[in-house]
């Protein structure tokens, strides 16, 4: 996990600070929203309802968003 660290921290390197910073503030949240709802899933399984209530959850963490970041960086925007 410290090397997955390291390498995003090296390839984050030349981005200007205050897109880390959005990044990292969508990233947050997103992320807790996400473990949380894999974690359920193991636990309490997975049904079409459930899918269908994430799919409109995680839209609500700002996902298109952060997608949308990563495909900025790829495309040197900033």
């Amino acid at each position: 996990m410290e090397l997955i660290a390291y390498q995003v921290k090296c390839a984050l390197a030349n981005v200007p600070a205050e897109k880390i910073q959005e990044r990292n503030m969508l990233y947050t949240d997103l992320k807790a929203y996400l473990d949380s709802f894999v974690a359920d899933c193991v636990v309490n399984g997975l049904d079409d309802a459930k899918w269908e209530k994430h799919l409109k959850d995680v839209e609500g963490y700002r996902a298109s968003e952060w997608v949308q970041w990563y495909q900025d960086y790829i495309d040197k925007k900033f």
